[in-house]
């Protein structure tokens, strides 16, 4: 076995940490030693201090043993692995050393603290190890060492395919729940996702090693938490219209855009739409939870006689791009190349050129419209009306009521997203980062318990605000105010909203846009909102993003029919 000491040295260093740490604070400790705390954070058990001792000696353990597995790997298939080895054994010695200290730190202080510290450490360890997951080679140490997969290699590498994305997106949820939940729900979810990352696995290896039907039941029933799999009104061929892969391009901006143009089989001098996708990068058909509710759209007006046009958002799947840099505006003039295209295809009426947005593609709408004379009609989707900032802070509101959060926590909540609103605002883009820098620090100062009643660290809270909210993207739409570009708009509008929309709030966009009705009566506004739908236009019973993916139904039919009608009038 080759030593590098300069390679080791951080592995040793870290597995000596606890037990440096222990020397520290050895005279400081009692004869007895709190050992174990239960599920409340209390401690059940006290012991010696020499199994304290014993405790602090295990990093060094199984430093030593991840040290010499490559010595008896029969297969060799460690050494093999390399730098990707050495990373494992990095990352895993990072999580040994940081957790043995902070238990450590919890017997000093006789108290666990706030568990959620030590629930995000597992997290964060989940994550980084997951990362890995797609390298590890088959061997009998390291990954998800089932009978079905040291049995068959191909089993073994789609295993941690898998593994590896639970284990990263189990991990972030975990986190994430330690930032918004109390103590006894994040404890509730991690136990959940735990057990999802490391069941699911398993029962999968033994799918795919049988390729048993009946089994894959059985997994999807298991992973039933994220997502239900029973799609029925995703478009299955054959199709009545004809559909065609295509490509176009933003000569502003260098992009090509890659999408599929759906059109009725016969005739022509068709009326046309472009579907503009909501935030964050979406596929062509703005797939969620197994949903594609573009292709529901698409499929049903091409039935009813009206061409569509939907497409990748820059930089994801077939469009080329940078979607991480880009704003609202830069997608809108995505959408101008989109209309430019279907100026080329004969089978379109160019009088008849429309645009449905959904969400944040229902802000990009109206601004297009109202500038571009190739338009003649918008359909919106849940789309923002009112000033993005003021949309921000009642989505805030109304996703912590339904949480059930208590009044004074909204209250503090609403606070201080209404300072970070009003920071932005004021803010040039040079000054934006030093700005929110400055306002977190101030209220974290005058308000000295809001980060702890989050779980973080004041530092690490601060950092989260500011790289978010200075983001091109999010800070540039929180400027935004819709009402000038709704104000200019002089081709018909349907405005379309669920009422149990938690993200776009049917009665405060309607009320803007009856606003601007009554001061344009000119206006031609049709505004329709229905009972029981959500963000995503889906039957629901409380609207929550939760419910997205447990829901079966991708796309309400009353809202198609309507949508379908109210273009085939125009």
């Amino acid at each position: 076995m080759n030593f590098n000491l300069k390679k080791e040295l951080p592995l040793l260093l870290l597995s000596v940490l606890p037990i440096s740490f222990m020397g520290y604070i050895w005279k400081a400790l009692p004869n007895e030693v709190p050992l174990h705390w239960n599920l409340q954070g209390e401690i059940d058990r006290y012991g010696s201090k020499g199994e304290l001792f014993i405790i602090g000696l295990l990093p060094i353990f199984l430093y030593a043993l991840f040290l010499f597995i490559p010595l008896i790997d029969p297969k060799k298939r460690m050494e093999a692995m390399g730098n990707k080895f050495y990373a494992i054994r990095l990352i895993t010695g990072l999580f040994i050393a940081v957790l043995f200290t902070f238990i450590l730190y919890s017997v000093k202080e006789q108290s666990l603290g706030n568990p959620n510290y030590l629930f995000m450490i597992i997290g964060a360890f989940f994550v980084l190890l997951g990362n890995y997951f797609r390298t590890i080679k088959p061997n009998y140490f390291v990954g998800i060492r089932t009978p079905w997969t040291l049995e068959n290699e191909d089993v073994w590498k789609s295993t941690h395919r898998l593994a590896g994305k639970l284990w990263v997106g189990g991990g972030l949820v975990i986190i994430i729940s330690c930032f918004i939940f109390d103590q006894e729900t994040a404890l509730t979810i991690f136990y959940i996702f735990t057990g999802i990352i490391v069941l699911v696995p398993v029962v999968y290896s033994y799918i795919k090693f049988k390729k048993s039907v009946a089994l894959i039941i059985l997994i999807t029933l298991s992973t039933g938490i994220y997502s239900q799999n029973n799609r029925p009104q995703t478009p299955e061929p054959p199709f009545n219209y004809k559909v065609e892969n295509v490509s176009f391009f933003n000569i502003k901006d260098s992009v090509t855009l890659a999408g599929t143009f759906t059109y009725p089989e016969s005739g022509s001098n068709f009326p046309a739409v472009i579907l503009i996708t909501g935030s964050g990068p979406q596929d062509r058909n703005e797939e969620i939870f197994n949903h594609k509710p573009f292709w529901v759209i698409a499929d049903y007006l091409s039935n009813k006689g009206i061409a569509v046009l939907r497409y990748d958002d820059r930089g994801v799947g077939g469009s080329t791009g940078d979607f991480a840099t880009s704003t609202t505006f830069d997608f809108g003039q995505d959408v101008v190349a989109a209309i430019d295209y279907l100026k080329t295809r004969k089978e379109i009426n160019l009088e008849k050129i429309g645009l449905i947005g959904h969400s944040e593609g229902g802000i990009i709408a109206p601004i297009i419209a109202a500038k571009n004379s190739d338009v003649a009609f918008v359909v919106s989707l849940a789309g923002v009306m009112i000033p993005m900032g003021d949309l921000l802070i009642l989505q805030k509101e109304m996703q912590l009521r339904t949480m059930g959060s208590s009044e004074e926590y909204i209250v503090k909540e609403i606070d201080f997203d209404t300072g970070i609103m009003a920071t932005i605002q004021k803010s040039t883009a040079g000054s934006l980062k030093e700005d929110l820098e400055k306002y977190t620090i101030q209220y974290f100062l005058d308000n000295p318990k809001f980060v702890s009643e989050h779980g973080l660290s004041e530092a690490y809270y601060k950092q989260l605000i500011v790289n978010s909210y200075s983001s091109p993207w999010l800070s540039s739409l929180i400027r935004y105010n819709p009402t000038a570009a709704l104000e200019n708009l002089d081709v018909p509008l349907l405005a379309l909203n669920g009422e149990k929309d938690l993200q776009v709030p049917a009665k405060e966009n309607f009320e803007a846009l009856r606003d601007i009705a009554q001061k344009f009566p000119s206006k031609r506004f049709t505004l329709n909102s229905y009972p029981n739908l959500n963000h995503l236009f889906q039957e629901c019973e409380k609207g929550t993003v939760q419910e997205y993916g447990q829901i079966e139904q991708t796309f309400s039919p009353a809202v198609l029919h309507d949508i379908s009608e109210w273009i085939n009038k125009i």
